[in-house]
């Protein structure tokens, strides 16, 4: 049976080796950076606790996702994060089988595969619980049986299509946007018929589940998405494509972020004579990529708002590499060591970067919280916790004894937020006795802590009888002999029931 596989998809026992090494050596050095939850794991983590069918930001996926790595290993990091890593170990194999399926020799399946898994990119989706990676996974998939009926210049199985998107939907939406080729090149080869239509439909049946918890909570989730997508009037966009396009390196490595553009430019000359495989590649990478790109020239976006071109763009990578000499294969393999050089400095070697530079600084320090909160007179039989960010409550819900949930109190006016759906302190806890929990980072971190006393038991005064304790400080995390990261806690007591003004942003 292994013979049988091995000649039908050469390279792929040996590449499901390889990856599982890689990320074997992934766990073992988050375990040795101290990489603890980052504020939206910390916050789908929450979601998990309460299934439903859908959440404020995002669809159901990720809460799920999470339940499943929780059920096996608890309410740990590694259990939160491990749906994470086998969704990151199949999108490695399905880049494999994205490549293969466009005709391409096994060996270059394999190291497309491989170096994806060694990029920050692959290495992130390891071990990082967010809605991407199980975007990703399915958009590959999809894209992988539509090149292959291309390829074969058959009859398309959009059904099997349609699946696949609905699965990624479950996800994050933008999966969506994959019918886009794959309508152009249906029409281009005058292939639409009926199963399209079905495929398209089963697709969209992913909506419900959002759908029936939207109805039924002011469509939040569908107004976020357009708040986040449409850009706003005074909205200082200046340096923002720049930093897109720049974050891209950082995705990819510099290296075979450069190397993508070189084939990108040389299959581009070429377009109208390379199989249709390599051209659906080809303009999948370039309509989502400039897309975001355009996005960037109006509006602020996040560097991972590219990451559905980059199964394809991996594609078309090694589909140029097999049209040049042996010496291009050299450079992409010169990428990749550069690749690792960069993460073993990320992991290995933060504690030599300044704090405003360690990539992992949203996530680190965490666990001193539990004993810290304990050390300031905490008892979760007791007393709440709570925060005037979501991101906080969401880390103040993990990392504390007990990890009951904490709340949100929106003192700042910000957005609304999973926890706005959730009950509040004035349902729960008047009456009672809270723990109030901000950060504050960088240079003289404990100086601006207590420069903010003041300003802090003012801003409570107006929901709690008496806000005149001490401030307690917990050193969470230090820099080049300095503590740059403190939990700035404040016990308030006798909640008087009054919430801030509610929001109107989504």
């Amino acid at each position: 049976m292994l013979e049988a596989m091995n000649q039908r998809f050469p390279y792929l026992l040996r590449l499901i080796f390889w990856v599982l090494v890689i990320k074997a050596a992934i766990v073992y050095a988050v375990q040795v950076a101290g990489i603890g939850l980052m504020p939206d794991e910390a916050q789908y983590w929450t979601w998990s606790k309460v299934l439903s069918y859908g959440y404020y930001s995002k669809p159901p996926g990720i809460a799920y996702e999470i339940a499943f790595g929780t059920l096996f290993f608890g309410d740990t990091e590694f259990g939160v994060r491990f749906g994470a890593l086998i969704l990151s170990f199949v999108l490695s194999l399905s880049i494999y089988f994205l490549v293969r399926q466009g005709g391409l020799q096994g060996r270059y399946a394999f190291w497309s595969a491989l170096v994806f898994s060694l990029t920050p990119l692959g290495v992130v989706s390891s071990f990082l619980a967010t809605t991407d990676c199980g975007f990703l996974v399915f958009w590959t998939l999809a894209a992988g049986v539509f090149v292959k009926a291309l390829l074969e210049d058959r009859e398309h199985s959009f059904i099997t299509i349609g699946v696949l998107i609905g699965l990624g939907a479950l996800f994050k939406w933008p999966v969506y946007a994959l019918w886009i080729p794959i309508i152009a090149f249906t029409l281009w080869q005058r292939k639409m018929n009926l199963r399209f239509f079905v495929g398209l439909l089963i697709s969209c049946l992913a909506l419900l589940p959002s759908l029936l918890w939207n109805i039924s909570h002011d469509f939040a989730t569908f107004q976020h998405v357009c708040k986040s997508v449409v850009p706003t009037t005074g909205e200082k966009v200046s340096s923002s494509a720049l930093e897109f396009f720049g974050a891209q390196f950082a995705l990819v490595s510099p290296l075979i972020f450069l190397l993508m553009l070189v084939a990108f430019v040389g299959l581009g000359k070429q377009l109208r004579k390379l199989p249709l495989s390599i051209a659906f590649y080809w303009w999948t990478t370039f309509g989502f990529f400039v897309a975001v790109l355009t996005l960037a020239c109006c509006k602020k976006v996040q560097g991972n708002w590219a990451v559905a071109c980059y199964p394809t763009a991996f594609a078309m990578l090694f589909s140029y590499a097999a049209m040049k000499t042996e010496s291009f294969m050299r450079w992409i393999k010169v990428g990749t060591l550069i690749s690792i050089g960069l993460l073993l400095i990320v992991f290995f070697g933060t504690d030599r970067l300044s704090y405003r530079l360690n990539p992992w600084k949203e996530g680190i320090g965490w666990q001193r919280l539990e004993k810290g909160l304990k050390q300031s007179g905490y008892d979760s039989t007791k007393h709440f916790l709570f925060g005037n960010r979501y991101q906080m409550a969401s880390l103040l819900s993990f990392y504390s004894e007990h990890q009951k949930r904490a709340y949100f109190l929106n003192l700042s006016g910000i957005r609304k937020n999973q926890f706005s759906y959730w009950p509040q302190m004035s349902e729960e806890q008047v009456g009672n006795t809270g723990f109030y929990v901000t950060i504050v980072e960088g240079h003289n971190a404990f100086q601006k802590a207590l420069e903010k006393q003041a300003e802090m038991k003012k801003e409570l005064g107006s929901y709690f009888s008496d806000v005149g304790a001490p401030l307690m400080l917990i050193p969470l995390y230090e820099a080049n002999g300095e503590v740059v990261k403190v939990a700035v806690v404040l016990r308030v007591e006798g909640y008087n029931g009054k919430m801030p003004p509610a929001t109107l942003k989504y």
